[in-house]
């Protein structure tokens, strides 16, 4: 198995950089013809929607569709279940994708909320404002 950085995704992707393209290609092909799986991280994920989103102005809907197809592929994805909640959830929300694994995360692990300082994540279910955790 070859763990996948979050810059092989976005070069894959914006094909920004043509060199490190090819590569890119060249290194999924190879994969695939040795029958060795390809493995990305949450934090890949996080790391992706966040690059994808500020440095390449992608909108929400474009990278719902983007991850969308790379949940498609016969990569390994770390939680994929999870990942999907939170794309799903990411699709029609207002806060971050990362918000969301996070806040997935935490449920998984037991925890009723998350505290947060974001207003658009604690405006979500599942998030609460730091101060209302104060109180309870």
């Amino acid at each position: 198995m070859i763990g996948l950085d979050t810059n092989v995704l976005v070069r894959l992707v914006v094909q920004d950089d043509p060199e490190q393209t090819l590569a890119a290609k060249q290194l999924i092909e190879r994969a695939e013809r040795r029958g060795e799986a390809l493995y990305v991280s949450l934090i890949v994920m996080c790391e992706f929607s966040w690059v994808l989103k500020r440095a390449y102005g992608l909108s929400r809907d474009a990278l719902c569709f983007v991850i969308q197809q790379l949940l498609a592929t016969d990569s390994v994805f770390e939680d994929r279940d999870l990942l999907k909640r939170a794309l799903a959830r990411f699709a029609h929300g207002r806060a971050d994708l990362a918000d969301y694994l996070i806040q997935g995360s935490a449920a998984s692990a037991g925890a009723r909320t998350v505290a947060t300082f974001d207003r658009r994540a604690a405006s979500e279910p599942g998030f609460q404002p730091v101060l209302t955790a104060l109180v309870d």
